[in-house]
């Protein structure tokens, strides 16, 4: 039945091309592009026709296409760190024409910063995009001596965090979960190390990464804001090689070759941290806004390890196997008051088929399970509190390109959420806390989707598309119903339902509408467009100002409808001075509805009846992004400026249930302005100078505004929500790279020579004690309650990292 669903949606979206396939001066060339030896897919590499000076680019499985007149042609396949190929063609009819690219031993000289590329950004049809490899990232700063992916995407337009400590990541105003962030095709419900001072991808196992956040392809769902969707690397199918990295803070190993050459390759990377001298150096900076209140920072200690595997085997020249595991375990302990740990386990599945030079499959199986503990080591009320999530996918894409001037792809995908029971135990024996166990709830989502992306003129470029998605929540559990004439409490509840395991308790579903067009104005010139209609399913809850790791994943319930959003954005692009500067300009809007919110002084922990404790209402994100990057010549790089706004709106027919009395007031992660300067200065064949300046207006914050006196009790009154703000932020870093220089010369044996380089930071140079939040506590011999700033890193992070490679 799935398939018959399937080829439906195939025929519905290509029956407006079938009239043009006997038009005889139209013909489609298509294939894919991979590196040679690893056969890894080149997201973002380059097709360009030299005589008709006509191009695109590769999407994420390497593969490419483009209709073009009957007639011979000299086809340039490009990517960074490759070495060209180019192909004679003589196109009479529709064919396939894939291509392999070897990669180029280069200096640091020859390396630029590509981002999305000359082509992409003009020809791609997708607006808001960011096509980024691990090469680009080499030479920029590193706050812990080493690539960071997240770290990365903060200096790009329209990303940011609330600061140093901070889970996650903020993309055009949107929260941290509604953000998709994608490894091996699972979602990642913590894509953090040491509370966001790493990010949990290992360099030496990573390829590149695709940001969406403007346009959301059809395939992608569940998420209302963005898409980061993370390549990894698969194992070389012909040479044996060995690498890693040492570090200050950090080390990390990668093993990779083949097990049948040209047959089975496997992959194996590792990587650990203690990052305790972190906070020693920035405890020991620490300034507190109005005394010396002693801050534990320098007593904390943070480690953490990680590790890939891939296992990757060609079953003949059209079909291949890929088996793809991750692992993870974090601690944090702040000195002796209270800590978290947490972990990931994921295990992947890709079969990838070729069953014609026109027709590809792509499926997928996926499982993801998280785990969080959140405890506090000493006291009488020493306790552990335990929360987690686990994830199971099934995915299948097939992709025709035998149309002319289109490509169609249609897909189905099921997915079932399954929340760990919440618990609470005895952190010890001494403690007096008894165990304590709430039952989380279980979903389950489903989809269907089909796009077509279709070249109307030589000009004009469309992608199409739709998904509909269905959610159950499923049983075991219990359903509250509450009064109609008050807010929901426990003392509203009138009646309640039992469910068993597996029984639905309430449906959801709605169409998804992607649609995203580009134009092109002159050579050096387009316009482009899009419209998304996204649906989130799950909800992460916090009252903090920044996820933590112990923050709950809620399933939507009949009380907990799915966040929506109307998604628009616009966007020029021009490309001047020689191709050698792109810029852009974009704008956006996003309306959302069913937005969650917690009400003043709301207890999550540990509530069968959570619902009383939320409260739904409605977002408003708006703003603009400009940027000009630098692509050529000595110095490259980028800047960009970004305004943005992130509103929320709570209003109800009861004064409780309102925030800022039905007002619109900013989110947790308005901030308004936001710059980057990042520039790179080659210094000679093998040797690189960059800095990074960052600012960012503060973010807002709900502080104590007065107090009033109820007999001897003076008790505080606070401000409306997010009424202030923190000072802004502010930091410059500056980075050293060698490569290729410090081994030079010297051999294991006489066919193998070791490749390396090192790269020397300073994080925070200015020393700017940049507030991560505001708190209070009470002082001994005062009855009201003082603010204090806490500064995460408030020093300057030295880092050094040797990086090798044989």
């Amino acid at each position: 039945m799935r398939y018959k669903i399937l080829l439906f949606l195939m025929l519905a979206f290509s029956s407006g091309q079938l009239f043009s396939q006997g038009i005889p001066d139209e013909i489609t060339l298509s294939g894919t592009i991979t590196e040679q030896g690893s056969q890894r897919p080149l997201q973002g590499a380059t097709i360009y026709v030299e005589e008709l000076e006509r191009g695109t680019a590769a999407d994420e499985d390497g593969f490419y296409t483009i209709t073009l007149p009957p007639g011979t042609y000299s086809i340039r396949f490009q990517f960074l760190g490759m070495r060209t190929k180019t192909v004679e063609v003589d196109l009479r009819e529709s064919q396939q024409l894939d291509a392999e690219l070897a990669e180029l031993e280069m200096g640091l000289d020859e390396i630029i910063v590509q981002g999305t590329g000359f082509w992409d950004n003009l020809r791609g049809v997708v607006t808001g995009v960011e096509v980024v490899t691990i090469r680009d990232l080499e030479q920029l700063p590193q706050l812990m001596g080493e690539v960071d992916v997240i770290q990365s995407l903060t200096m790009l337009p329209g990303v940011q965090t609330v600061g140093e400590g901070a889970s996650g990541f903020n993309v055009r105003g949107g929260r941290e979960d509604q953000n998709l962030v994608m490894m091996h095709g699972a979602p990642l419900f913590n894509s953090s190390h040491v509370l966001g001072l790493f990010s949990v991808f290992n360099p030496d196992a990573t390829d590149s990464y695709a940001l969406y956040k403007g346009h959301m392809p059809e395939r992608y769902g569940g998420r209302l804001s963005s898409v980061l969707d993370v390549s990894m690397r698969n194992g070389s199918f012909e040479d044996y090689t060995f690498g890693g990295g040492l570090g200050l803070y950090s080390g990390r190993f990668i093993a990779e070759g083949p097990i049948i050459k040209n047959r089975t390759s496997f992959l194996i990377a590792g990587r650990g941290a203690d990052s305790g001298i972190v906070f020693n150096l920035a405890g020991k900076n620490r300034d507190l806004a109005r005394t010396s209140l002693p801050l534990e920072i320098y007593n904390s200690n943070a480690r953490f390890y990680d590790g890939n595997a891939t296992l990757t085997h060609r079953i003949n020249n059209n079909h291949s196997l890929a088996l793809s595991l991750y692992g993870s375990y974090d601690l944090f302990q702040y000195s002796d008051e209270f800590g978290y740990s947490w972990n990931t386990r994921i295990a992947s599945l890709n079969w990838t088929g070729t069953f014609s030079e026109n027709l590809f499959s792509d499926f997928s199986a996926v499982t993801n399970s998280y785990r969080s503990n959140w405890f506090t080591p000493s006291g009488p009320d020493a306790f552990r509190l335990g929360t987690g999530i686990r994830y199971l996918n099934l995915k299948e894409t097939i992709t025709y390109t035998g149309l002319e001037r289109a490509a169609i792809y249609a897909g189905a995908e099921w997915i079932r959420y399954s929340g760990d029971d919440e618990t609470i135990e005895p952190f010890n024996e001494l403690s007096a806390v008894d165990f304590s166990q709430v039952n989380k709830d279980t979903g389950r989502e489903m989809a269907i989707f089909a796009g077509n992306e279709i070249e109307l003129t030589d000009r004009l470029l469309v992608q199409a598309g739709v998904r509909f998605s269905f959610y159950n929540q499923l049983g075991p559990g219990t359903k509250f119903r509450y009064s109609d004439d008050q807010p929901r409490s426990v003392s509203s509840i009138t009646d309640s339902t039992q469910f068993s395991s597996g029984e639905k308790m309430v449906d959801y579903s709605g169409f998804e509408p992607r649609l995203s067009s580009r134009l092109i104005l002159t050579d050096n010139s387009s316009v482009k467009l899009s419209y998304n209609r996204t649906r989130q399913y799950i909800h992460q809850i916090s009252n903090s100002a920044s996820p933590t790791p112990a923050d709950i994943w809620q399933m939507s319930t009949s009380h907990l409808p799915p966040q929506k959003a109307h998604n628009y954005s616009i966007g020029y692009y021009q490309n001047i001075f020689g191709q050698n500067l792109e810029t852009s300009v974009e704008f956006y809007y996003r309306n959302i509805e069913n937005l969650v919110e917690y009400i003043d002084f709301a207890d999550l922990f540990l509530n069968s009846q959570i619902e009383t404790e939320l409260i739904t209402g409605r977002g408003r994100n708006f703003g603009s992004e400009l940027s000009v990057r630098a692509t050529g010549g000595r110095w490259t790089g980028w800047i960009s400026y970004s305004y943005s706004r992130s509103l929320v709106q709570v209003k109800s027919e009861f004064p409780e249930s309102q925030i800022n009395s039905g007002e619109w007031y900013p989110s947790n992660h308005d901030q308004p302005h936001h710059l980057n300067l990042i520039a790179v200065r080659n210094m000679g064949e093998n040797s690189a100078f960059s800095f990074n300046f960052t600012w960012n207006t503060g973010r807002p914050f709900t502080a104590i505004s007065s107090n009033y006196i109820d007999g001897s009790t003076t008790v505080p009154v606070f401000s409306d929500r997010n009424e202030l703000r923190t000072p802004d932020y502010i930091r410059l870093d500056i980075s050293f790279t060698i490569a290729d220089n410090i081994w030079k010369n010297r051999t294991v044996n006489p066919d193998r020579r070791i490749s390396d380089s090192a790269n020397f930071t300073l994080y925070n140079i200015l020393g700017r004690k940049n507030a991560f939040s505001v708190f209070y506590q009470r002082r001994p011999s005062a009855s009201v309650p003082a603010s204090y700033k806490l500064s995460v890193l408030g020093a300057v992070i030295p880092s050094f990292t040797y990086n090798f490679n044989f």
